[in-house]
């Protein structure tokens, strides 16, 4: 009987090796990008999570190949270490191929999009985001009229950032013998003088605070915005944070003070499955990433007190 568990158990850790290593390499080749820093790193923490747990649950199951072994399985979590995750869902920082007519031109660009927001200090969605670049490689504009036919280019931007753009696109189009195809993009319409405001949109932690001040939970909200529970979470961390939530209204006492102790040693950028492994199983990443927050307002606190 044993020797029957053992082969099932064998046989079971070679096809869900086989799939969760398909999912590791899913999440490494995320095709996901985002003008949007604040949605890149809520996007990239939850991502890398994802793989870093999928990571040691391979890493397991590639040790059970010679049978199961409970002292062995547990000498072997605790030898796991962290393989490396280098995406990045920020469009300033991807190097993800696009489909374009001409590529080359679009990498240019990019390029002098980058160094114009770097040498500013600006959002690249500022100067031009990646729908903007498409089209500007897609179309190859000539003038600062033309330019202003782009997406994401109005009047103010064409004249201010225009000319470097152009300077590149009339040097690449001069080469191969290149006009401009802004005769064939459907004429953007005309921006309507309204003569009431444009009614701003809420930022989406601060929208997440004032559903949860109705008295909605953290998973009541992600179903009516269509977001991760663990986004909302972090929504939330960021008000225990700046202390306009109290932690016992998300995280009851009794978790508290077991997860506090575990956090002592962390180091600030790690995966956080190494506090997790070291907590009772009903105490999920959420309510680690609370308390977190709670203890960075805490050391803010006294940092001003004093």
């Amino acid at each position: 009987k044993n020797n029957e568990l053992q082969e099932r158990l064998n046989k079971a850790a070679a096809w869900f090796g086989a799939e969760v290593k398909a999912v590791i390499e899913a999440t490494q080749q995320s095709p996901a990008v985002t003008d949007s820093t604040m949605h890149a790193k809520e996007y990239n923490e939850v991502l890398r999570e994802a793989f870093v747990q999928l990571s040691q649950q391979h890493y397991l199951l590639q040790g059970i190949d010679d049978g199961f072994d409970i002292e062995r399985y547990h000498r072997r979590k605790k030898t796991f270490q962290t393989p490396s995750f280098g995406v990045n869902a920020y469009a300033g920082a991807s190097e993800k191929k696009v489909e374009l007519q001409h590529p080359s031109l679009y990498y240019k660009l990019k390029k002098l999009r980058d160094e114009i927001c770097s040498k500013k200090n600006l959002p690249i969605y500022y100067v031009a985001g990646s729908k903007t670049l498409e089209e500007m490689a897609t179309y190859l504009p000539q003038t600062v009229s033309e330019l202003e036919q782009i997406s994401g280019f109005g009047k103010a931007k064409a004249e201010t950032y225009g000319p470097q753009f152009l300077d590149i696109i009339q040097v690449y189009a001069t080469e191969r013998n290149l006009s401009s195809s802004i005769p064939q993009k459907e004429s953007k319409r005309k921006r309507k003088e309204k003569s009431e405001p444009k009614e701003k949109k809420p930022d989406t932690k601060t929208e997440t605070f004032r559903m949860y001040k109705n008295g909605k939970t953290a998973a009541e909200i992600a179903q009516e915005r269509n977001l991760t529970v663990q986004t909302i979470e972090s929504h939330l961390a960021h008000f225990v944070f700046t202390g306009e939530i109290k932690i016992e209204e998300l995280v009851s006492r009794e978790k508290i003070v077991v997860i506090e102790p575990a956090l002592q040693e962390f180091e600030k950028g790690s995966p956080l499955t190494s506090v997790k492994e070291k907590l009772p199983s009903n105490i999920g990443y959420g309510d680690i990433k609370l308390v977190m927050a709670w203890i960075e307002h805490q050391k803010s606190s006294t940092h001003i007190d004093h």
